[in-house]
């Protein structure tokens, strides 16, 4: 046993050297990309509230050069947004190898510091670490960060074994910031009545905040904390019900919640039943781990109060991918020491051996299993994660006094009723309502990806969905005979910052037109509109619009549109009247108006609108505009010299609002992950002209 072990713990880490460690120095890949470019683009002006938005932050990935992949970036909280601009203070390459070199130091000190603070050699803990394998490689060569936490949350836990309080509530003060979770160690903390831990972990994480709040602005945080934290919270994130992030959200989800696309056959169509189950999943994860730290903080022992505060922050994560799992390799190296002190060896290898295992990620190969059941295979990390706390649980039941130990069962018992219970109805009071009014506009095999930015070409509905064999973007909807290489992210490496994306049938066929150096004329912008007609495009830089003339042989600029010094916000054609292009400008004292310019006589007309609208199109005289009001976008139609109505309102970002032959359009995340939009159309009928 002990030749197997040593030959497995060769192998992996073997792989993390290969895999892990020398990709992270010589490839430019995976979420270290997002980052990158999210930190570059922040150092360039760009407000940082557009990298939250979905189709244009894959669009800033595809421009950069740097990948063709679909990147997440919704988990990037303001201060990671900040953080990511001190990386991208060098070039690319640079930044990579710094970053690894951070990371490859953290490691070293994170694996003395877990031996320090559980009271074992440093061989016995490089031993569990280097038995993580994929998690442990994955930090390196995607770039994450879960080495750095990992550092700062055993960090806390040593400086409380030298009796510094302060310094440790500093230090989990310094990891909140960048992920909430770690909001729950500060709580438990407090729960112990170690106030000084809590005061400076708030003074740690507030003065932080501050300096964040200095560097990204103020409508970044208010974005953040209405938008996206709480969808982040509830693991809406790309597909709710996807296996790709291994939670017990998700997987009671597909257990439990219908979803006429995403997830047509649950187990038992029950909301209730999803939300009692979350509430006790919770409560089961909380209870019991707040009484063992307790019990470790009051007899002075860190190791066990590290070790109970670990299983909270794992298995409450509302994203957790394999990579996450190298944060609880500390755990695993106090379980397996205490363990081995009082001689139960046995155990000790059970835990090694169900950590080794959870750190590979079978799910992903173990490809589709027929029967509805078949998701309990596709949950293999989240199961052995959750097998792991149960066995600690059994294992810590040694610690409570045996004549206690039946009323502690039930008193445990009965306080994670309570809190379950609470929590539903909680979660009972937040629900929301099904909008009928929207339906998915788009068939079932674009359904379960993202899908936006729907247009026309030759009368038929198009739109920008991923293409999940090669996860890139790609237009679809179009030309059938169109060239499956005609992908709009296909740009050339010579022209890097040049590039940008247009939303357009009018290059033959795809529905992005993307620049390249057979274009005649190059006017690089941003947030790109498109006529109904298809024959001009638009885009606002530097305070004007530009309009171009799309002859798919010729890109010319027809005209420009000035305001100053008011400020051009958002541009659209109207829908309803030919060579007309509407936008919406801001004054100086923050009232907003809609104009109206004719590309042909050239005058302009304007009338004042109530707020500052997130999207809108026009049809005709009349407006249809989104306005963001907390974590829900609200629809209105303006008419001028008319009280504006109010059609509906969801839960979720509208990205596009269009009108096609007499419907509107919407992309939206609403009743889907954040990082998941598709088309929806409005059913109600608006008499909106047909073209």
């Amino acid at each position: 046993m002990r030749l197997i072990s040593k030959l497995f713990v060769f192998a992996s880490s073997l792989f993390i050297i290969l895999y892990g460690v020398l990709s992270g120095f010589f490839k430019i890949e995976g979420t270290f990309i997002a980052s990158y470019v999210a930190g570059r683009n922040l150092l360039q002006g760009m407000n940082p509230v557009l990298l939250y938005q979905f189709p244009y932050f894959q669009k800033l990935i595809g421009v950069s050069g740097l990948t063709e992949r679909i990147l997440s970036f919704v988990g990037a909280t303001p201060s990671s947004i900040a953080a990511d601009a001190f990386l991208a203070f060098t070039p690319v390459m640079m930044a990579r190898i710094l970053f690894t070199a951070a990371n490859l130091a953290a490691f070293v000190m994170l694996v003395h510091a877990t031996a320090k603070v559980v009271g074992t050699s440093n061989k016995t803990a490089y031993m569990v670490f280097l038995s993580s394998s994929f998690a442990l490689a994955s930090n390196f060569q995607a770039g994450e960060p879960f080495i750095i936490f990992a550092l700062l949350f055993v960090l806390a836990f040593y400086a409380f074994s030298l009796g510094k309080v302060a310094a440790c509530g500093v230090l989990i003060g310094l990891a909140f910031p960048f992920n909430p979770i770690f909001v729950l160690p500060a709580i438990l903390f407090l729960l112990a009545a170690k106030w000084r831990a809590f005061t400076y972990f708030l003074i740690s994480a507030v003065s932080l905040l501050a300096v964040t709040y200095l560097v990204v602005g103020n409508s970044t945080f208010v974005f953040y904390y209405q938008r996206i934290v709480t969808a982040y919270l509830n693991g809406r994130v790309l597909n709710p019900f996807s296996d790709t992030f291994q939670t017990a959200w998700s997987f009671l989800r597909r257990m439990f919640m219908f979803n006429e696309t995403l997830n047509p056959n649950p187990l038992l169509k029950s909301t209730p039943a999803f939300l009692m189950a979350s509430s006790f999943f919770k409560a089961s994860v909380v209870v019991p781990g707040a009484y063992f730290f307790y019990k470790g903080v009051s007899m002075d022992k860190p190791r066990e109060a590290l070790v109970a505060a670990t299983f909270p922050v794992l298995l409450l994560l509302p994203v957790f991918t394999p990579a996450e799992l190298v944060m609880l390799a500390p755990a695993i190296v106090a379980i397996v020491q205490s363990a081995t002190e009082e001689g139960r060896t046995r155990i000790a290898g059970i835990f090694l051996v169900l950590y080794a295992l959870a750190c590979i990620p079978f799910y992903m190969f173990e490809g589709e299993f027929a029967g509805a059941w078949s998701i309990f295979l596709d949950y293999e990390c989240l199961f052995l994660l959750f097998a792991i706390y149960i066995l600690y649980l059994v294992f810590q039941s040694r610690i409570v006094p045996r004549h206690l130990r039946y009323f502690r069962m039930i008193l445990t018992g009965v306080i994670v009723f309570a809190v379950a219970t609470t929590l539903y109805l909680g979660d009972r009071f937040v629900q929301r309502p099904v909008n009928s009014e929207l339906v998915p506009a788009l068939p079932a095999s674009a359904l379960e990806v993202p899908s936006f930015s729907p247009g026309l070409y030759s009368g038929r509905l198009a739109y920008i969905t991923e293409d999940s064999s090669t996860e890139t973007l790609r237009p679809s909807g179009v030309d059938p005979e169109q060239p499956p290489s005609e992908n709009f992210f296909s740009y050339n490496s010579g022209e890097v910052g040049d590039n940008y994306a247009m939303e357009t049938a009018a290059n033959g066929g795809a529905v992005v037109y993307f620049k390249t150096r057979s274009a005649r004329a190059i006017y690089p912008g941003y947030e790109p509109r498109i006529s109904a007609d298809e024959d001009y495009g638009a885009y606002i830089r530097q305070g004007k619009i530009f309009v171009l003339d799309l002859d798919p042989r010729y890109i010319a600029r027809l005209d420009s549109i000035s305001v100053l010094p008011y400020k051009i916000i958002e541009c659209s054609f109207n829908a309803g009247k030919n060579n007309e292009i509407d936008f919406v400008i801001d004054s100086l004292n923050d009232s907003y108006s809609l104009a109206a310019y004719n590309l042909f006589n050239r005058n302009t007309s304007t009338y004042p609108i109530p707020f500052r609208p997130n999207r809108f199109c026009t049809v005709g005289d009349t407006m249809y505009a989104t306005q963001i009001v907390a974590d829900s976008t609200a629809f209105w139609k303006i008419v001028e010299n008319e009280s504006p109505n109010s059609l509906f309102a969801i839960h979720g970002d509208i990205y596009d609002v269009t009108c096609l032959n007499g419907v509107i359009y919407l992309s939206s995340d609403y009743e889907r992950g954040i990082e998941n939009p598709t088309v929806y159309k409005y059913v109600r009928n608006l008499g909106l002209p047909s073209r």
